[in-house]
């Protein structure tokens, strides 16, 4: 957030989504949005571009890392609002210093897991960038490969991820995966499509999507926003609510038709917004007003206030 607040966002004047949406600007947005410049008149065209990576499962895994890259800048798309079968992809890689055969296999294998996934959406990457120089003595980068998704829309159908009101239920579509950790791709770009559709009709209010923090970071995250509270669902566990899950798609959807579609396509019902300014899990309550007032005395204490402007 404090990179973001060092370039002024609202430079131009096509600019769509502010880098942190809700009245409070405090609730990330998945990527951004802009208008195409034009010469002459005025336009609904838009840009789209997002990223994906999730260093954690990258150290793990680079094949499953890069896989999930391209998987989630192409989740964020669809959350958005945008076509995300019509993204093109650009990739940033990032590796140790090849400075024998074994640490070759690392970049390999995140080269095919970004290659499969481009099979599997086919959808292209179109340019890059890479460096295997991230090495400094023992010191080592984590294999490193960001996916970038820019796709094309309308302006008018962009999706912010900040909850905008109380009492709209948000509901998870989640990835089905096999025993490998690899996802059951024609399931998940049928939801693809059916997030898409629900966007199209403008019955999505807001979106995002999960990283590897849960459902609870990214349903907290969009309530800063606006200053919102969370109820979640009864039935829902701790495993539930924390268990990573990288590109899954959050959606609030109120129309009873649009939820209608949720349901038949495998949608778990997590909660609804609250106005009280606390997320609510079982017996449990957080304070989201104490956090956010907890972060600015944090600040007040490492950085002088021309700093912190």
């Amino acid at each position: 957030k404090g990179l973001v607040e060092m370039f002024d966002s609202t430079i131009g004047a096509g600019t769509i989504l502010m880098p942190f949406g809700g009245r409070y600007q405090l609730t990330a947005e998945e990527g951004m949005a802009a208008l195409i410049p034009v010469l002459d008149g005025q336009t609904d065209n838009c840009s789209f571009m997002t990223y994906g990576f999730d260093p954690d499962l990258s150290v793990r895994s680079p094949f499953h890392g890069a896989y999930y890259a391209v998987l989630h800048s192409i989740s964020k798309l669809a959350a958005m609002g945008a076509d995300p079968f019509s993204a093109r992809l650009t990739f940033q890689e990032y590796f140790e210093r090849l400075t024998d055969e074994t640490k070759w296999g690392k970049p390999l294998m995140a080269l095919l897991g970004a290659y499969q996934a481009q099979l599997d959406f086919t959808v292209p990457a179109i340019g890059g960038k890479d460096s295997m120089s991230g090495s400094f003595n023992n010191l080592h980068v984590p294999p490193t490969l960001v996916s970038f998704a820019v796709s094309a829309g309308k302006a008018k159908q962009v999706c912010s991820a900040a909850f905008k009101q109380a009492g709209i239920p948000v509901w998870l579509l989640d990835i089905k995966k096999d025993e490998l950790g690899m996802p059951d791709i024609c399931d998940w770009r049928e939801k693809l499509g059916l997030v898409y559709r629900l966007q199209q009709h403008g019955l999505v209010e807001a979106a995002a999507t999960v990283g590897s923090g849960g459902i609870a970071v990214t349903i907290a995250r969009q309530c800063f926003g606006e200053r919102l509270g969370f109820k979640f669902d009864t039935t829902l566990t701790a495993r539930d609510v924390f268990a990573p899950r990288t590109g899954a798609i959050l959606l609030a959807v109120a129309d009873i038709e649009g939820m209608n579609l949720l349901r038949r396509n495998g949608a778990l019902l997590t909660g609804q917004t609250i106005s009280d300014t606390e997320i609510v899990f079982g017996g449990q309550r957080v304070d989201l007003e104490a956090v956010i007032t907890g972060w600015h005395n944090k600040l007040e204490k490492v950085f002088p206030t021309d700093v912190r402007s």
